[in-house]
């Protein structure tokens, strides 16, 4: 086991140093697990759980916690208040190949990023992902960011229940070791769980059998509407690719604020 503190320092290193030493440890014992507190935003959850995949072991990863009196922005299964974050897991696990089966979500119905964009480009959200302050479902973002409103758990008390699992794991477990902070101060913490497939079985066998069911899945016919049977993490993988490609696009209103703040800092962008 590893516990790392953040220092408050940018999540991502502190996700990285987590990642390092899980995998060194799981290379010498087979399974690690390690927690870091005192960190910030680690960004994308599943880009560490991928990189223990691509060195061939299987991660899980869980960051959440939201002490009494901090502002979440997701509401219980049942209630009509925030109670704490979009609280994201990640499960990554090796194929034998050079892409890795990536799963990696949010337990809400959407991440508060979408609802930022939203309201960046001036839109509604699709659906009533929402609910305002009073309980209402909503679609306007305002109501999230702007008026105490609530992003719903996705599955309803499935999505709910995931939620509470990783507030205990990541935030009860790891993220309320930052004691000295007050109450209205968020306790974040990150667990990340590794696994070598070899100290269980044969890795090559592990690796044949996933092929196996990967293979399986993508035999299925597609159902209407669908051109194909995708697994997870492949639509962000074929997205990555063609933002390589064609660069990735970014709104009329995000390019203002983003143009805006380089005057304040005295940088010029280029677009």
């Amino acid at each position: 086991t590893t516990l790392l503190d953040g220092n408050w320092g940018y999540g991502q290193v502190a996700a990285m140093a987590a990642v390092d030493a899980g995998i060194e440890k799981c290379r010498a014992a087979g399974t690690a697990v390690t927690g870091a507190y005192h960190i910030n935003h680690v960004g994308r959850l599943g880009d560490f759980t991928e990189r223990c995949a691509k060195a061939g072991l299987i991660a899980f990863s869980f960051v959440g916690g939201t002490p009494p009196g901090a502002k979440g922005n997701v509401a219980p299964f049942g209630g009509r208040g925030p109670v704490w974050g979009t609280n994201p897991l990640a499960i990554a696990i090796p194929t034998g190949g050079e892409d890795v089966f990536s799963l990696d979500f949010a337990t809400s119905v959407i991440a508060a990023g979408k609802a930022i964009a939203a309201k960046g480009k001036g839109e509604e959200l699709e659906a009533d992902y929402l609910i305002d302050a009073q309980g209402a479902p909503s679609r306007n973002p305002t109501d999230l960011l702007d008026r105490g409103g609530s992003i719903l758990p996705f599955g309803d008390h499935k999505g709910y229940g995931l939620a509470f699992v990783v507030e205990l794991l990541a935030g009860a477990l790891v993220g309320s070791l930052a004691p000295e902070l007050g109450e209205r101060e968020m306790h974040n913490g990150l667990l990340l769980i590794v696994i070598d497939p070899e100290a269980i079985g044969s890795a090559g066998g592990f690796a044949a059998s996933v092929e196996s069911v990967i293979e399986r899945v993508k035999a299925c016919p597609p159902a209407e509407g669908f051109a194909e049977v995708m697994v997870p993490g492949e639509p962000e993988r074929r997205r990555l690719a063609e933002s390589r490609e064609s660069g990735i696009p970014v709104a009329a209103a995000v390019v203002a604020d983003l143009n805006r703040l380089g005057e304040e800092l005295g940088v010029k962008l280029s677009w």
